[in-house]
């Protein structure tokens, strides 16, 4: 079976059906991810797009993240990568009431 595989990809390449030395389109994951403190706890975000990375890069120019946090509740930047898109992160006070010692209560709206 094996030999009948190399067999047919030899016939291929001496046929001319593989091209050389073109660049080829792909479609991958392109993952950024910022990292924000929220009341003193590191939230990791993951935004990810499917599509050529070239595509996403000119496409996909910046992504805005707004953490909507209850009155009283700390958020801080810790880190971004910024490897397909530009990132801007901010933190905007909800309505949502908040008791100490609870779950808080985050909404993540994010644009591109």
């Amino acid at each position: 079976m094996l030999g009948l595989v190399l067999l047919l990809t030899g016939t291929a390449l001496r046929l001319g059906l593989r091209e050389r030395g073109t660049a080829q389109a792909f479609e991958a994951w392109c993952f950024d991810v910022p990292v924000v403190a929220i009341a003193g706890v590191s939230v990791q975000t993951t935004t990810g797009t499917y599509n050529d990375p070239t595509v996403v890069e000119r496409i996909a120019r910046k992504a805005t993240y707004v953490y909507e946090l209850p009155k009283g509740v700390s958020g801080q930047l810790l880190s971004q990568t910024r490897n397909y898109f530009k990132e801007k992160v901010q933190f905007a006070e909800s309505s949502v009431a908040w008791t100490p010692g609870q779950p808080i209560p985050v909404t993540l709206v994010t644009t591109y």
